[in-house]
């Protein structure tokens, strides 16, 4: 029989059904999938709907959530929510979208909850761009505004009016912005909420946002307020 010299390697299948290589005689489980990590500016996909995740959350028995626009809720309610490599990371557990007729009028209420599965980790720094949330905030007139979306990444602006239950800014987005975050620089890669991207102009150059505060109160009169957002909680800037 002809013997090989060196270190023999065969890729198998282990009793675990973990894919391994043995190395010298020693099955070695090969390296599990990183986690899949949704945090604000994180894209998504529910349905043929493409949006973007505001802000995290974890309710009091430990559900982790992700919240995002109403609109993001696509036709069938059923269908797992998935990240932009189309890899599950929940179910919508609520959404009230946004009417385009109430939004026109001066009222960009809306909302969407997504409950997380376990295996989904959440964060309040912006893997992308290294942006770290920090709270909320309220925005001014002529007020320095950015945003984090799926399709446009990260893009500035000004606050333009304020109204009771919107923000307008002149501030660019493109489809899948929606429900991504609206924010304030507190210094160097360090924000503060201001609120939810809901909609634009034809020409996605003026923004309509929906405020952190109102939005929270929807959220609270329709979901509960057994949860609290990830902005108060400790968090890594790797």
């Amino acid at each position: 029989m002809m013997r090989t010299s060196g270190t023999i390697r065969l890729t198998i299948a282990c009793a675990t059904a973990v894919t391994a290589t043995i190395v010298g005689g020693i099955c070695t489980p090969a390296s599990a999938s990183p986690p899949v990590v949704i945090n604000p500016g994180s894209g998504i996909v529910h349905d043929s709907n493409g949006c973007t995740i505001g802000f995290t959350g974890v309710a009091d028995d430990g559900t982790k959530l992700a919240f995002t626009a109403g609109h993001c809720l696509g036709a069938d309610p059923t269908v797992p929510v998935t990240d932009n490599a189309r890899r599950p990371i929940g179910r919508f557990a609520d959404a009230v979208p946004e009417r385009s007729d109430v939004v026109s009028s001066g009222d960009a209420r809306g909302y969407g909850v997504i409950e997380l599965y376990p295996s989904v980790q959440i964060s309040s720094v912006d893997r992308d761009w290294g942006q770290v949330l920090q709270g909320f905030a309220d925005a001014h007139v002529d007020d320095r505004i950015c945003h984090i979306g799926r399709h446009t990444g990260l893009a500035c602006g000004t606050v333009t009016a304020i109204a009771p239950n919107m923000v307008t800014a002149r501030l660019p987005v493109g489809p899948g912005d929606s429900g991504g975050p609206a924010y304030i620089s507190t210094g160097p890669h360090m924000y503060r909420l201001v609120g939810i991207v809901m909609a634009s102009d034809e020409r996605g150059r003026t923004t309509l946002i929906d405020p952190i505060d109102r939005f929270l109160t929807d959220v609270h009169a329709a979901y509960g307020t057994d949860w609290s957002t990830l902005a108060t909680l400790p968090h890594d800037t790797e």
